[in-house]
């Protein structure tokens, strides 16, 4: 067995040195090894949390070796002053990250406005310098945004399908008077549901079906604010796409029980209608009103619902008193002790995995039929009735938490009505120990998490509000 292993250890061996690590890919993935460490290592996602810390400094300290590697086509003094200021900032975080001392004593936001970002832009500083090629890869993170945690670091049309144009004015406005327009759906718009007035919710429980106007079978409403940084669409995650989305929406019974092909016909005849598309496809002359237009339209425009200008993203930028001291422990209780941070990743706050951001994992965590004892699993069978895999029996999509202060109640059944209801569920360990549910994602184990350490939680979720897109909504 040991000549085995040492034979397939040497075969691995040879076979890297084979390969030829250009700069441009060198510096792609520190760029990467930076957001890991602040977005996953940090917070405990892929690191014990008593050595999180410790190995988010070996981490840093083995990029920094990575970087003094990479044999530099220039070497200037504009180059050499770069490389030093990348230096001095890794040696400065991993000092502060040796000097953190035990678990959940660290200041998370401290060490992103501090440390990564800093790192993130020495490095496109030293990148630039150097004369190294830009690596351009089709992420959801920019490829000219050195730090996830910059303004504007996502590009929210990422996700979009290739038969779709690039977004315009014209094609958003287009999609947002659709949005608004109950035509479409027998007398529902989508503006029904998501109401732009509750941060697109609808404040309930449950949707109303549209049979009878009460809730039945179907699930929470959730804000469609940060859809268009979700690789998939609905709790289950079965669309692949916003225009797939919006086609079953349409179609479904329990919502607006149409399809897009009626309510494309019906637009045709409207001429206010066919000069707005002719506008936003660009087209000379009033062209047809299909059903991928129609698809197309509606998804540029929840597409723009893409806002990060909360007080929380302002505290990571520009204003470093955005946030109370009450709110900065309450992130720190996210990212350490409270491990919510472990699936709501920052800065999206969804279940969107960093730092390639090309897939998002449904999670077990046990939600209660209802909110009082005895407690009993919805019966929901999330993604297992799509895809049919025992293992993801009651997963749901990780919804972003973005806004969450806005879009009371939660869960995909709406079952806690209060963000304090939501803790008290997470700080329990979710479903009761007793509770027959092996596939359980959601470690069983209580947080500990003390009163004030709740009361600090709920605190900082409220900062994630962002009323930009909702105050200039009709």
């Amino acid at each position: 067995a040991a000549h085995s292993a040492a034979g397939v250890s040497g075969s691995f061996v040879r076979t890297i040195g084979d390969l030829i690590i250009t700069d441009a890919q060198a510096f792609d993935a520190a760029r990467l090894e930076v957001a890991r460490v602040s977005v996953l290592g940090l917070a405990g996602a892929d690191a014990t949390p008593a050595s999180a810390a410790d190995e988010a400094a070996d981490a840093l300290f083995g990029m920094k070796q990575l970087i003094a590697r990479a044999a530099f086509s220039k070497n200037d003094q504009n180059t050499v002053a770069a490389r030093r200021k990348l230096d001095a900032g890794i040696s400065a975080a991993i000092s502060y990250l040796h000097s953190a001392g035990r678990p959940n004593s660290l200041d998370h936001l401290f060490f992103i406005t501090e440390h990564s970002r800093a790192i993130s832009h020495a490095l496109e500083e030293l990148r630039v310098a150097a004369g190294v090629p830009r690596l351009i890869a089709l992420r959801l993170w920019r490829p000219e945004a050195p730090s996830v945690f910059d303004p504007r670091a996502f590009d929210a049309a990422v996700y979009t399908p290739g038969y779709a144009p690039a977004p315009s004015p014209a094609l958003i406005a287009l999609g947002h008077t659709l949005f608004l327009d109950a035509t479409l759906g027998n007398g529902r718009s989508c503006a029904t549901c998501h109401r732009p007035g509750h941060a697109f919710a609808d404040g309930r429980a449950r949707s109303l079906t549209f049979v009878d106007g009460h809730a039945a079978s179907t699930r929470n409403t959730p804000t469609l604010i940060g859809a268009a940084v979700q690789p998939r669409q609905f709790y289950d995650e079965r669309a692949a796409s916003l225009e797939d989305q919006i086609a079953e929406v349409m179609r479904s019974p329990d919502e607006m029980a149409s399809s897009v092909a009626k309510a494309a016909a019906a637009l045709q005849s409207s001429a206010h209608y066919r000069h707005a598309f002719a506008k936003a496809f660009n087209s000379a002359s009033a062209p047809e009103i299909t059903e991928r237009r129609l698809r197309v339209a509606l998804a540029a425009y929840v597409r723009s619902l893409t806002t990060m200008s909360s007080r929380f993203d302002r505290a990571l930028t520009t204003d470093s008193n955005a946030l109370s001291s009450t709110e900065r422990s309450g992130f720190n209780v996210f990212t350490g002790k409270g491990r919510c941070a472990t699936c709501h990743f920052i800065p999206l706050f969804n279940g969107t995995a960093p730092p390639g951001y090309v897939s998002s994992d449904v999670e077990v965590i046990g939600v209660p039929a209802r909110a009082t004892v005895p407690v009993v699993i919805d019966a929901d069978p999330g993604r297992s009735a799509v895809d049919h895999v025992d293992l993801h029996r009651h997963a749901f999509k990780t919804p972003t938490l973005r806004n969450i202060g806005l879009t009371a109640p939660y869960m995909h059944n709406g079952v806690f009505r209060t963000l304090e209801q939501v803790i008290d569920f997470y700080d329990a360990g979710g479903a009761p120990r007793q509770m027959r549910l092996p596939n359980r994602t959601l470690p069983p184990d209580s947080l500990h998490l003390s009163s004030q350490e709740k009361r600090q939680l709920t605190a900082f979720l409220r900062t994630l509000s962002d009323t930009t897109i909702i105050r200039s909504a009709p």
